[in-house]
């Protein structure tokens, strides 16, 4: 069902819109030889997704050899880009090939998503799969609407049941998502996990330290960022045991060979890199980036579009999972990475502590962040957050040499990166048509958003979500 989004912001209006792409084609057969090349491969067999929180982009090391180790035999292994920094609308966001914008989940208070949207579970039903879940996180919940198209679903735990599962398994077609809540805060200090780490652990390591202490984390000492960095890497160890227990009883199962697995993170955490910690605060690369390893099964013929170092949207997996699987994508879904499309990935975070929704455009080494400030009263006014005062905006972009370069309205852009940026953003702005009517479209008997993925302004009122070309993709 198409609705308006309201995401509100002076100025602050972005549009996104996923460029249509040609399919690419079989070629033709080699000369004088007459034969045909061969079909691209279509995977009928188990389908392994496990997603992590907080895992970062940079966080192998000797602390995680299983995670080392699968990444080492991944067929593709490179970073998304997490579309937030919050486990709901991440985890929408994979569910649905999405932007959060889209899928509506955007905060605690907007933490459901709709039934009407056709998730990766129910995709794979279409096509036959039987479909399995694990919970790993409190946002990871039926009531939530995430458990929508599991045949079974429960907690993950100490992920011993969803290893069971593994290890039971048999040939055909299955589906199954097993999210392990690590190594996300609270930051335990686990004495059995010392001995993966390379070095000795820093004196007065805490115990513990909760979501809540790592927001008050305070940087005043080198020790401080020592011991922050410690907790962390034994976090990382026992995510690390976690996913080992995973493949191990994938292997025992003897189909690990014949599995599609996928594993990648909700999001991760910042160490201090700008004088935070934990997630869901800002949109600081250490938050966004996140581990992406895709493992196809033995035989597999059909390459990825993407080179391994371009950072890719995390809405993207949707559709490789789908493609490879042999369904069909809707035009509203971001692109599988079978497919070339315009290099680039966006992140939200909406109703952060200080007030602001924050958006985040990430091209290569390079990132523009907007954030959009509201009166201190529009929590409590607006539900939705639309503001209705005076409306703040800062622009910055990372440059590859690590400098940070202020971009505001009307300013000459003084570096060739910065001004790059800066046009990139206005194109997306300007990609959004004049708001017509939302219409309501029908998709597999379900309702659902047909737009083109475009968001445009609408002057004093915020965003608008709006169709440029409804089509429809189903009966």
């Amino acid at each position: 069902m198409i609705r308006r989004a309201h995401l509100t912001g002076r100025g602050g209006a972005l549009a996104i819109l996923w460029f249509g792409v040609a399919l690419l084609g079989c070629g033709n057969p080699e000369p004088g030889t007459g034969a045909e090349p061969p079909a691209p491969s279509v995977h009928r067999g188990p389908v392994l997704l496990v997603t992590f929180s907080g895992l970062r982009a940079d966080a192998l090391g000797p602390a995680t050899p299983s995670l080392q180790s699968f990444a080492e035999s991944a067929t593709w292994r490179g970073t998304a880009i997490a579309a937030s920094t919050r486990s709901g609308p991440s985890l929408a966001t994979l569910a649905t090939g999405l932007q959060p914008w889209s899928h509506g989940v955007l905060h605690y208070d907007r933490a459901g998503l709709g039934s009407e949207y056709r998730t990766l579970a129910e995709a794979f039903r279409a096509l036959g799969f039987t479909t399995g879940g694990y919970s790993g996180g409190r946002w990871f919940r039926s009531k939530f609407g995430l458990a929508q198209g599991f045949e079974t679903f429960a907690a993950t735990g100490r992920a011993r049941r969803a290893a069971g599962h593994l290890e039971s398994l048999e040939r055909g077609p299955t589906f199954l998502w097993i999210d392990l809540d690590a190594p996300r805060s609270p930051y335990v200090h686990r004495p059995w996990l010392e001995q993966k780490l390379d070095r000795p652990l820093p004196p007065d390591l805490p115990e513990r330290l909760t979501t809540a202490d790592l927001q008050d984390y305070r940087f005043d000492s080198p020790a401080a960022g020592e011991r922050l960095s410690a907790l962390y890497r034994l976090n990382a160890a026992y995510a690390d045991t976690l996913f080992e227990r995973l493949i191990s009883a994938l292997d025992r199962s003897g189909l690990g060979e014949e599995t599609l697995v996928v594993a990648t993170s909700l999001y991760g955490d910042e160490l201090g890199e700008e004088g935070r910690a934990g997630h869901g605060q800002s949109l600081a690369r250490g938050a966004i980036e996140v581990p992406l390893w895709i493992r196809f099964p033995q035989g597999w013929n059909r390459p990825l579009a993407v080179p391994e170092n371009q950072p890719v949207a995390a809405a993207r997996l949707w559709a490789t999972l789908v493609e490879a699987a042999g369904g069909e994508v809707p035009p509203a879904i971001a692109p599988s990475l079978f497919r070339p499309a315009p290099a680039g990935a966006l992140s939200e975070l909406y109703r952060t502590e200080t007030g602001e929704n924050l958006f985040s455009w990430v091209e290569d080494d390079r990132q523009l962040v907007r954030r959009v400030s509201f009166p201190p009263d529009a929590f409590a006014t607006t539900p939705a957050f639309i503001g209705s005062g005076p409306v703040a905006e800062t622009s910055r972009v990372w440059l590859p040499a690590g400098r940070v370069e202020t971009i505001s309205d009307g300013r000459p852009e003084e570096t060739p990166e910065a001004a790059h940026m800066a046009a990139r953003w206005r194109e997306l702005e300007a990609a959004g048509a004049t708001p017509e009517q939302l219409r309501r479209e029908r998709f597999a008997g379900r309702n659902s958003r047909f737009s083109d993925g475009i968001v445009s302004p609408s002057p004093g009122r915020g965003f608008w979500v709006h169709s440029s070309a409804v089509r429809a993709s189903g009966s």
